[in-house]
């Protein structure tokens, strides 16, 4: 069983491991194949972000020499034009001979021009092309009928800006171009001809050339036609014509923009192979980025990485074994050291042998199933060990417990027979006490008539405290009439205060205004000073000023007399005003002080008025008592008399216990015996127990 258990989980280990390791490495390969895949995008996309920088630049830059050259009074000359001829298919090499110095010296800054040439502005027939040896290549078809159904040309007329051609073969030089054209305005901004600059693809082919990666890793570019316009391999502008690769299906998607710009991948007819591509647009150009590379060279470092991961998946397989093996040889021995120790506690043994000690000890350390498998073990053998300990020392205290309780039975029949000796002398008693019981009727009679008496007391006491109560009342009337009273006075003070406040403000007003009087009237008396001054400068001219001066003066003074008795007026009064407002505030207080004094005897009488309201209930509650205890008085006569009837009954009752006490002390012989029979079961409990081997 043993070594059925350890195969068992070994197998089951191994056989975990090995399920595991092949999913890891298919996920691994898996995710090598999208990484490489994933690297492929992210290296096309930047060779191609790459190359469309380089062509865009490259096209931006000769676009920038062409709208530059074409504002230059040498290419907008368009005086020559009519002098054009079939036999030259323009002008001679002796005419427009500053267009021809101007594009000469243009040629030979900008190499990568084939040529520069300048139309007409109706039937865009050529005026000026140099190299002037090549002019005459254009045939005379070619001449006659004109150029202005070529991209080039309703490019610059539509747009009115510089424009790129699509790819075309040159009649003049019979290579693949592209034209790189732009209208040649005049002032009123009407188009007088066109101006173009021919640039070979070879310069471009030469770009794709150096953006090749890996060995079959490479760039081209096609125009809207499907067109080859530029391509590392140079076989494939050695005809005079273009290539033309719309029927490649990477082109082919590029141009109906099927797949966007994703790497995909597709059978490449230009070298018969599958290969993985992608493509993007050149902005301003209708011209496509294809960059492409073998399905062969992408995957070949996929499968080298594939073999070393199952290389590396067997090792992990046989390492992972070897530590399986150990470990479950160990989680072996751990589980069968716990169960000799469950065989041990099942053969009631709950003492452990010093090696299983130790084991409990040492397995028990640990946080994993097992080790708190070890631990509740201990604590059962423990708890076991108490339990069972506990069980024998209760069965020794229930058998001594049994036999007290025998010697207990015995001791109460005994116990029995002198409670029977006691209810005959209580019998005795019970007569005596219905004798008692007479002579207190007696006694309570003699209460009655005290009761009496009191009731007399009370009702005198009650119409006194009537009399008190319409005092009380009348009292309280006139003090709340004097409340009354001082809150109207109180407040006519306080309105008298007010109105004595406002008038010493009005005081204090008057003297503001004074004031202000007295400024001006000093005011006026400078005035008048100034006057009787510049009246004396004018001479005669200003005597009647001065008497006008004079006069303003008196006024001021009067003004000043009237002004300054007026202040003293206002002091008087404000000082009277200021006395008037003490004595009222002194009022005020004294008023205070008396409401306060009209509202604390309001409070006392409400007091005295409660105190009596309280005699009154008292009295009334004392009367109804005295009342009651009469009627209680016949009642207890009545109690009494039924206790001296109950108390001979009680006596023959007496009797009837005596008898029950003797039945009672029969049932405690049969107790004794029921505690013998406790004290065997308490005997059979401890042999039990014995069998346990327990500390």
């Amino acid at each position: 069983m043993k070594a059925s258990l350890k195969t068992k989980y070994v197998a089951g280990v191994v056989a975990m491991l090995f399920f595991t390791s092949v999913f890891i490495g298919i996920f691994c390969i898996v995710s090598t194949i999208n990484t490489t895949k994933g690297g492929l995008i992210e290296r096309q996309e930047l060779l191609i972000d790459s190359f469309m920088i380089t062509v865009q630049d490259y096209i931006d830059y000769y676009k920038n020499v062409i709208t530059f050259t074409g504002n230059s009074e040498q290419v907008k000359d368009t005086s020559e034009y009519g002098d054009i001829k079939e036999e030259f298919r323009g002008l001679s090499d002796k005419q427009g001979l500053a267009q021809r110095a101007y594009f000469q010296q243009i040629l030979k800054d900008y190499k990568d021009f084939a040529y520069l040439e300048t139309f007409t502005p109706d039937l865009a027939k050529n005026v000026v092309l140099e190299p002037c040896e090549v002019q005459l290549k254009i045939s005379e078809d070619a001449f006659n009928t004109g150029f202005s159904t070529r991209d080039w040309y309703e490019g610059a007329v539509s747009t009115k800006a510089t424009y790129v051609s699509e790819a075309y073969v040159s009649a003049s030089i019979g290579k693949p171009v592209i034209a790189i054209s732009t209208p040649i305005m005049d002032s009123s901004n009407n188009i007088t001809g066109i101006y173009i600059g021919a640039l070979t693809l070879d310069k471009l082919s030469q770009i794709t050339k150096k953006l090749q990666f890996g060995k079959t890793g490479e760039a081209y570019i096609v125009d809207k036609n499907g067109n080859l316009v530029a391509h590392p391999n140079d076989e494939f502008f050695k005809d005079t014509t273009l290539k033309n690769i719309k029927d490649n299906e990477i082109v082919a998607s590029a141009l109906n923009g099927i797949d966007g710009e994703k790497v995909s991948l597709y059978n490449d007819n230009l070298t018969n192979t599958k290969v993985y591509a992608s493509y993007k647009q050149i902005p301003g150009t209708n011209w496509y980025i294809i960059c492409k590379q073998s399905e062969n060279e992408v995957l070949a470092s996929v499968n080298t990485l594939i073999a070393n991961i199952i290389l590396f998946i067997c090792l992990i397989v046989i390492i992972g074994a070897c530590i399986t093996y150990f470990v479950i040889r160990l989680l072996v021995k751990r589980i069968e050291c716990i169960s000799d120790i469950s065989k041990r506690i099942s053969d009631n043994d709950l003492v452990l042998s010093a090696e299983q000690q130790k084991a409990m000890q040492k397995y028990s350390r640990g946080k994993d199933e097992i080790a708190t498998l070890y631990i509740s073990m201990d604590k059962m053998i423990k708890n076991l060990n108490y339990m069972i300990s506990q069980i024998s020392v209760s069965a020794k205290q229930l058998t001594h417990t049994s036999e007290e309780w025998m010697s207990n039975s015995q001791q109460s029949a005994n116990a029995s027979e002198e409670i029977a000796k006691t209810i005959g002398e209580i019998a005795e008693s019970t007569s005596e006490q219905a004798k008692d019981t007479e002579n207190g009727v007696a006694k309570i009679n003699e209460l009655s008539q005290n009761i009496d008496v009191v009731l007399n007391a009370s009702g005198i006491l009650s119409s006194e405290t009537e009399k008190a109560n319409d005092l009380k009342n009348k009292g309280t009337e006139i003090v709340k009439n004097l409340t009354s009273n001082t809150k109207e006075s109180t407040e006519a003070i306080e309105a008298i205060y007010k109105a004595i406040l406002e008038y010493s403000n009005n005081v204090i007003r008057i003297g503001t205004v004074t004031d202000t009087i007295s400024s001006i009237a000093e005011q006026i008396h400078l005035l008048a000073l100034n006057a009787a001054i510049e009246s004396a400068r004018a001479g005669e001219a200003g005597k009647g000023f001065a008497v006008v001066a004079k006069e303003t003066s008196k006024l001021a003074e009067q003004s000043s007399m009237f002004t300054n008795e007026i202040t003293e007026l206002v002091k008087k009064l404000q000082l009277q005003s200021d006395n008037t407002v003490k004595l009222m505030e002194t009022v005020n207080k004294m008023f205070g002080s008396q409401a306060q004094s009209v509202d604390e005897t309001e409070r006392i009488f409400e007091s005295l008025a409660h105190a009596i309201q309280c005699i009154n209930d008292n009295v009334e509650n004392l009367f109804s008592a005295g009342e009651k205890m009469t009627l209680k008085k016949d009642e207890i006569v009545g109690v009494i008399e039924n206790l001296s009837a109950i108390a001979q009954q009680t006596a023959a009752g007496t009797e009837e216990v005596s008898a029950t006490a003797e039945e009672q002390n029969a049932y405690m012989e049969e107790i004794a015996s029921s505690s013998l029979y406790l004290s065997q079961l308490a005997q059979g409990l401890m042999e039990l127990i014995s069998k346990f081997k327990y500390e």
